[in-house]
């Protein structure tokens, strides 16, 4: 699931966009690779998934009212 900062946003308003991949067990690697955060087919941006699994994008450039975000 994608988490936001802010819900609802102010126009304008900083938010930042997070995901987490998940807890692994103990000796599994967390994944790698970059994560592409989207507002239905538009990608906002992308983002290197850390080493915990997470990864997180920030963006003033959302328009007003609903919107459809994936990772």
């Amino acid at each position: 699931n994608v988490a936001s900062s802010a819900n609802p946003a102010a126009w304008k308003q900083f938010i930042t966009l997070a995901v987490n991949l998940g807890n692994h067990p103990q000796g599994v690697s967390a994944p790698t690779g970059s994560v592409v955060f989207k507002d239905g087919s538009t990608v906002l941006g992308t983002s290197a998934i850390d080493r915990l699994g997470r990864a997180s994008f920030t963006t003033n450039q959302l328009t007003g009212g609903a919107h459809s975000i994936t990772a």
